[in-house]
């Protein structure tokens, strides 16, 4: 198979109006990134209050990347050699000071609005089945993201674009805040849920973190994680590289061959320098990975009527052995 662009929808899963789908990008040495936008479709929970419920997905209808895979694909069917994007959430989530959860993709409370998969100029269904190659590619999202298990609040209204230019998934984020926010503990756009241990043979897949001011430009600072195994004392994670104001990481592995870069560039200064903070969370558990976090509401109460704006990019490649 060529070096091409790769698009498959699949059926929906029983009960649901919309597939999951996913995106294919050529990473090197013969073997393909697989990107798995999920749809997902939850009730609200009239049992949760504000202060509560951690990690439940409640009250939320929204596409977003679950998982990211390498591996071969041939003749439409994808066989993945490993995970390198874990299942967490990896585009926007906030958190207000007293709330019991984060807020967007993975943790719900988000609900669309608005949705269309284009290729090649062509608006395809999402109800079903489809592969095929591609040169040009956009996926729009519009949803609004309520406070924290409170439905009727109405909090953010968040604008995606997704597109694909080479080997990169690029993504437009637009968030602009419907009613004043409480003082926010984080507000994370992008994330990099970077897999650190293989999760089938707990092999390394990559061990050194490097943060940049910005893409092309200066080594703030480096980690090394290769001393940490899959457990560390009963604890879910620890954090490093705390308060830098990295807008581009790269995630490898010195033997691997494993590669993992994300970052985003601030649009019309709609983020200013004084609110990022981007920092290296490592962790255990199922997830194995050395997540980055990048801050950019460090210190703020949002207003009604801010907007943030930035152009995101994720690049997954691959430069080890080659693999059959």
């Amino acid at each position: 198979m060529n070096d091409g662009k790769f698009l498959k929808i699949y059926s929906p899963e029983l009960g649901q109006k919309y597939a999951p789908f996913s995106i294919y990008l050529p990473a090197g040495k013969g073997l393909y990134a697989e990107y798995r936008f999920y749809y997902m479709k939850k009730g609200i929970n009239t049992e949760l209050l504000f202060s509560g419920g951690p990690n439940d997905p409640s009250n939320c209808e929204f596409y977003r990347i679950r998982e990211a895979y390498m591996g071969k694909l041939e003749s439409g069917v994808f066989m993945p050699h490993f995970r390198v994007l874990q299942g967490g959430e990896v585009g926007f989530a906030f958190c207000e000071k007293g709330a019991g959860d984060f807020c967007g993709g993975f943790h719900g409370d988000e609900v669309m609005t608005e949705v269309a998969l284009i290729a090649d100029g062509k608006r395809m269904d999402l109800d079903r089945p489809y592969f095929g190659s591609f040169e040009d590619i956009s996926f729009e999202e519009g949803s609004v993201i309520t406070r924290c298990n409170t439905p009727t609040e109405k909090l953010v209204f968040h604008k995606q674009k997704y597109t694909v230019k080479n080997n990169e998934l690029c993504l437009m984020q637009y968030i602009e805040w419907l009613k004043d926010a409480m003082p926010l503990v984080a507000a994370y756009s992008p994330m990099l849920t970077a897999q650190r241990l293989n999760p089938s043979d707990k092999s390394i897949l990559t061990d050194t973190v490097e943060f940049y001011d910005d893409r092309g430009g200066k080594l703030l600072t480096s980690f090394d994680t290769t001393s940490y195994g899959d457990r560390l004392d009963g604890k879910f994670s620890e954090s490093f590289c705390r308060d830098t104001k990295s807008t581009y990481v790269k995630v490898y592995g010195k033997k691997s061959g494993v590669a993992i870069e994300g970052g985003y560039n601030v649009i019309d200064d709609t983020i200013p320098d004084e609110q990022i903070d981007t920092h290296l969370c490592v962790r255990f558990g199922q997830a194995f990975d050395n997540k980055i976090y990048f801050n950019i509401a460090k210190g703020q109460a949002p207003k009604k009527g801010t907007v943030w704006q930035s152009d995101i990019f994720y690049r997954l490649t691959y430069s080890g052995k080659e693999k059959g």
